[in-house]
């Protein structure tokens, strides 16, 4: 798996892959790409956007404002997994790194270049992933987590790791007990910022394209440990990332997807390890969670809405 390389020879641009997909997020993808390219001026850096059937226009501000993007237009929405497959499936052979990348992701300083120069300092090393933050300048705590296990999971769903946030048992499944200035392995990372060698692609191959929204992240970071790579996660350098832009506009949707591929994600990878009973446990647990944040999604949406409104009228009274 490991393969030679010269320490510290920065002499010779790496070739990064960059694949983004986009459903509904012209502005911030606009603003992605602006801070790709502002950033990182000396990388040769190669982006695919593959729109799943946007309908704000999206493909068009590609070909206007960026045409030396390769874009793929789907005419439907094919989900996340599958139109990364499609725009893998395209990718240069002569790349050297990969980068999946969300379209609501904006650099504030050259990320990729210290990335690179990590996984060319460490042939140990294979997939990488940096701090990603909040606007608020916080961790999101989901870019580096362990493998789910069952009291990870059952410690998320009842809101136990958010009340003990540094502890291995409740907050392992995000490395809470880890303090987050720290380099170290980890078993999975998010797939809205994932860095690799090309040579991870072609061994692991692409995501699981029935994993339609979420955990295809963690199935394609599992399938590439068991084949023999290592998953870091490397603070010393950062992005910001505004969280589920695209799905955050179907919140029903978004809901179902974030439990379904829970149930898809254990029955998948969890079938032998997990006893019958742990197994229906879970399940149970997912299905009164979904039923339950069903009932509440109503009463959220309309007091975000009474709440941006009260905000735009403060704003307003502020410019008079």
């Amino acid at each position: 798996m490991q393969e030679n390389v010269n320490k510290g020879n920065r002499s010779e641009k790496p070739l990064i892959s960059v694949v983004i997909v986009n459903w509904n997020t012209r502005e911030e993808l606009a603003r992605c790409l602006d801070s790709v390219s502002r950033h990182h001026p000396e990388l040769e850096v190669r982006i695919t956007v593959v729109d799943n059937a946007s309908s704000d226009h999206s493909a068009g501000m590609i070909r206007d404002e960026f045409p030396q993007i390769n874009l793929i237009a789907n005419r439907d929405n094919r989900g996340f997994a599958a139109a990364n497959n499609q725009a893998f499936a395209r990718l240069d052979r002569e790349s050297r790194f990969v980068l999946v990348l969300n379209p609501d992701i904006v650099f504030t300083r050259n990320t990729l270049q210290p990335l690179a120069d990590f996984l060319q300092s460490r042939p140990d090393v294979h997939v990488v992933t940096p701090r990603i933050l909040n606007a608020d300048g916080s961790i999101q705590r989901g870019c580096r987590r362990r493998d789910p296990r069952p009291l990870m999971m059952l410690s998320s769903l009842l809101g136990l790791s958010r009340l003990f946030p540094k502890s291995k048992h409740f907050s392992g499944y995000t490395y809470g007990d880890i303090p987050e200035e720290l380099t170290h392995e980890v078993e999975a990372a998010s797939g809205s910022f994932l860095f690799f060698r090309r040579e991870v692609l072609d061994v692991v191959g692409g995501f699981d394209e029935r994993f339609f929204l979420y955990a295809e992240d963690l199935d394609w970071c599992l399938r590439a440990r068991k084949k023999g790579f290592s998953i870091y996660y490397y603070p010393e350098t950062s992005v910001v990332h505004q969280r589920a832009a695209s799905s955050a506009q179907r919140p029903l949707a978004r809901l179902w997807h974030m439990h379904y591929t829970a149930f898809l994600y254990i029955g998948k990878n969890r079938r032998q390890e997990y006893s019958l009973f742990i197994r229906a446990f879970l399940y149970l647990a997912l299905g009164c969670r979904l039923a339950l944040m069903a009932l509440i999604l109503p009463f959220q949406l309309v007091g975000e809405a009474l709440f941006k409104a009260k905000e735009k009228e403060q704003n307003a009274d502020i410019k008079d």
